[in-house]
C-alpha cells in the first residue's frame, strides 16, 4: 500500500488499523498518528489482540520487517494484511 492510498484509507469509514513493527526507540522519534505498536520480535505471541475483521496495515523504518510482519499475521489467519510501501520512511516524506 503506498502512503497515498494509507491516508485515503484512514479517512475512509471503515479505517485501516496500522501497525507500528519498529523496535520501542525507533518510535519514539516518530510515529504514524493512531498506529499501534507491536514491535515484530513480540509479533507470533501476540498477534491473538489484533482484529481479523480489519484490514491491517503493517510498517517498520523501510519495508523489510514489515514484510516478514505480514508474513506472519498471514499465517496466523489474518486475511486482510498489507505492507506500508517504503515504511515509515516514505510516510515522513510525504
Amino acid at each position: 500500500m503506498t502512503v497515498r492510498a494509507l491516508r485515503e484509507a484512514l479517512d475512509g469509514p471503515r479505517p485501516s488499523l496500522v501497525v507500528d513493527a519498529r523496535a520501542a526507540a525507533e518510535r519514539e522519534a516518530g510515529a504514524i498518528p493512531g498506529s499501534l505498536h507491536l514491535p515484530l520480535a513480540e509479533l507470533p505471541a501476540r498477534h491473538g489482540e489484533l482484529p481479523t475483521d480489519r484490514r491491517l496495515v503493517l510498517h517498520c523504518a523501510g519495508g523489510l520487517r514489515s514484510s516478514i510482519a505480514a508474513s506472519v499475521l498471514r499465517h496466523h489467519g489474518h486475511a486482510q494484511v498489507c505492507d506500508l510501501l517504503g515504511g515509515y520512511a516514505a510516510w515522513a516524506a510525504a
